[in-house]
């Protein structure tokens, strides 16, 4: 029987990110189109997607923030887990 060979681990490198800080918001007038049925009236694609967008780096810096949180709680718990170990 042959042992299978393993592949080592690819390397990644850290990417350098400059941080944003929140500035004043400008305020943007919504065009909204017609849509096929009277009375109602629809935002533009273009609206919608930069929207999402925003909406997508709120979240993405919201997850990031959960998961500095959560390693700094497991370091810490990791901490004070080996002192009470060490002290029984």
């Amino acid at each position: 029987m042959s042992t299978p060979t393993l592949k080592p681990r690819p390397v990644y490198t850290k990417r350098n990110t400059t941080k944003k800080t929140m500035t004043e918001q400008t305020k943007q007038t919504l065009t909204k189109v017609e849509s096929h049925r009277p009375d109602i009236y629809l935002i533009e694609r273009d609206a919608l997607w930069n929207d999402m967008q925003q909406r997508i780096r709120i979240h993405n810096y919201e997850c990031s923030e959960a998961l500095k949180d959560l390693k700094f709680v497991v370091t810490k718990t990791k901490e004070l887990y080996s002192k009470a170990r060490d002290n029984v």
